[in-house]
């Protein structure tokens, strides 16, 4: 998210007319040296503010340059200044950067003040997605699910992408509507077979319907795409169907070998469920089999001192 921060405001700059006494030239020159000469660019902006500018490009360098630095606080007062001296007829998008103080907002954790930023850029400019799409995601955090699903049926109308199916198909899970969740999350697979989110989301659901062999299937899934997981998750999911993971993950380990998520896997669940014998044996395979360095990261876990503790 930080980097796309950046990002964003870089092409704000980068895309504005500047005022007569800032030519595209030195605008663009300032967004480059911010990654070669940021303490130039800083003392540059606060020269101009000290004359008094009321070009909102000032600001928003000065914000990017604080953003870099993670005062976001401090790159929050540039942008409501950019705001303050963003016109109407200016090629700055004020919408935009309502847009970019809500993202700033994230960082502080200031969850109500960045969806009253991302409000505000939907105001004035009801056309911009990726307000909706951040509102959406904090309505979630809030649990203010009713509003959340409204923002997704807004999103899927300007933006009409199978992906974006995914935030009305949240939705309705957490509103409890799991089979409409669960249509809306094949209509996203069938479509997008390696999307790894719709199958993470789904084994939630499918969890929830109490269907766990399929939310162990798609939580696998998203392991394969991703080759991540969260040991506790996955421990959770596969309780009461430990053998049937312990069985799909050995089947995995035979076909895909040289994959060390599946091994490093069923060696976990082992530990988890204090197969300590087993476990051993996952670790001595796992030293035969993969290198060094991936062993020895393996050596600095929990995990591998409790098999240690409870085996000879």
């Amino acid at each position: 998210m930080k980097q796309l921060l950046f990002i964003l405001l870089a092409s704000m700059s980068v895309m504005t007319v500047f005022a007569k006494n800032y030519s595209e030239e030195e605008i663009l020159a300032l967004n480059d040296s911010l990654n070669t000469n940021p303490e130039y660019v800083s003392r540059w902006c606060d020269a101009e503010i000290n004359n008094a500018t009321k070009n909102p490009d000032v600001y928003l360098l000065k914000s990017m340059y604080l953003s870099r630095k993670e005062d976001y606080k401090g790159a929050i007062k540039y942008i409501d200044r950019a705001i303050k001296y963003t016109k109407d007829d200016s090629r700055i998008s004020k919408a935009g950067v309502f847009y970019l103080r809500g993202m700033t907002y994230l960082f502080t954790k200031d969850y109500d003040k960045a969806i009253k930023s991302f409000s505000n850029s939907i105001k004035l400019d009801s056309t911009l997605i990726e307000p909706y799409k951040e509102r959406v995601e904090l309505y979630l955090k809030k649990e203010k699910y009713d509003l959340a699903a409204k923002d997704a049926k807004k999103i899927i109308n300007l933006e009409p992408k199978y992906e974006n199916v995914l935030f009305y198909a949240r939705c309705k899970d957490k509103l409890g509507d799991y089979e409409a969740a669960l249509r809306s999350f094949n209509f996203v697979i069938e479509n997008l077979p390696n999307n790894s989110e719709a199958y993470q989301y789904r084994a939630e659901t499918y969890r929830k319907l109490g269907d766990i062999k399929s939310a162990i299937n798609d939580y696998i899934k998203f392991m394969s795409i991703t080759g991540t997981f969260n040991v506790e998750y996955l421990s959770m999911l596969s309780k009461n169907e430990f053998e049937y993971t312990i069985s799909y993950l050995s089947d995995l380990i035979g076909q895909d070998s040289e994959n060390s998520i599946w091994l490093l896997s069923r060696m976990i669940l082992y530990v988890t469920e204090e197969k300590y014998d087993l476990a051993r044996a996952d670790l001595e395979l796992f030293k035969n089999t993969f290198s060094s360095e991936l062993y020895n990261e393996i050596k600095k876990t929990s995990y591998y001192e409790e098999i240690m503790k409870n085996t000879k």
